[in-house]
């Protein structure tokens, strides 16, 4: 559900409308024929129905229904969020079995980075990288962490995360300089 609601509306299941909750209830029927990027139409009427289901069930009030019916149907899917991509993956990998991961990320913070990271990258060539730590120096929590400027990069290896990878000993200071 949580990835249905990040794709198709890029928000949490929480923050969902009436009629988005329907439209995510409605999809595992017929998934391919019921999305709303591909086929608009029958997704509006299944919808529609897991509303009025809703309704008979005193889930929601008949109003409600009928205000959610009119809520219009997205157009497209949305990419998935990759924040901090290489520091999510670092956490799986400490902790694999584990359903939660809890990092000490500023979400601002690391968007400017990112953002940071690929316009300088950008500008050093497309076989250059580019990686970006940030920590709060009383806490030793890490505040933003990028790894490469571009996770999905092939042409600049950006599933490589540079900030553990191995450098030559010329480079092990420029962190701290």
């Amino acid at each position: 559900m949580r990835a249905a609601s990040l794709a198709y509306f890029g928000k949490e299941p929480k923050w969902l409308t009436a009629a988005e909750a329907a439209l995510l209830v409605a999809l595992p029927q017929s998934p391919e024929r019921c999305r709303p990027d591909r086929h608009p139409q029958t997704a509006r009427k299944a919808r529609d129905r897991v509303l009025e289901r809703m309704a008979k069930a005193q889930v929601i009030t008949p109003g409600d229904a009928r205000a959610a019916e009119c809520e219009r149907m997205l157009g497209r899917r949305r990419a998935f969020p990759m924040f901090a991509a290489h520091a999510a993956d670092r956490a799986v990998a400490a902790n694999p079995a584990a359903t939660l991961h809890r990092l000490t990320i500023d979400r601002r913070l690391q968007a400017q980075l990112e953002d940071l990271a690929r316009i300088r990258a950008g500008r050093l060539g497309t076989k250059r990288s580019v990686a970006i730590l940030a920590i709060d120096h009383a806490s030793g929590e890490i505040l933003a962490s990028v790894g490469s400027p571009g996770y999905l990069d092939q042409r600049r290896q950006g599933a490589i995360d540079m900030i553990r990878a191995v450098r030559s000993p010329g480079s092990t200071p420029k962190p701290l300089i």
